[in-house]
């Protein structure tokens, strides 16, 4: 797994609250033998302003590594957006409290 450090006035970070309701979302589809909701994957990681980056030691590709995903990401969001889907579904944040 790959971390980074972020300036703390950041206001979108891929801390806590992201890895959280990732592994929310792959145990609760784990539980169920179902795919994970690509959707709500896209959107959660792109509300935390992170995004994967494709073939990391293809140097000559450049900013396109993490371009492509994003932009592509980008797109799957605003979709799941559309449908009602939330960063942090509610369903998750109540299992925190």
């Amino acid at each position: 797994m790959l971390v980074y450090a972020h300036p703390k006035d950041t206001p979108q970070t891929m801390g806590v609250d992201f890895f959280e309701v990732l592994l929310r979302v792959l145990d609760d589809a784990h539980k169920k033998g179902k795919a994970p909701d690509l959707l709500q994957l896209m959107l959660t990681q792109h509300e935390s302003a992170s995004a994967l980056v494709w073939l990391p030691r293809v140097s000559w590709l450049g900013s396109l590594r993490w371009q492509v995903p994003w932009a592509l990401q980008g797109g799957f969001a605003a979709l799941a957006t559309l449908l009602g889907y939330k960063p942090l579904p509610d369903e998750f944040i109540k299992k925190r409290v």
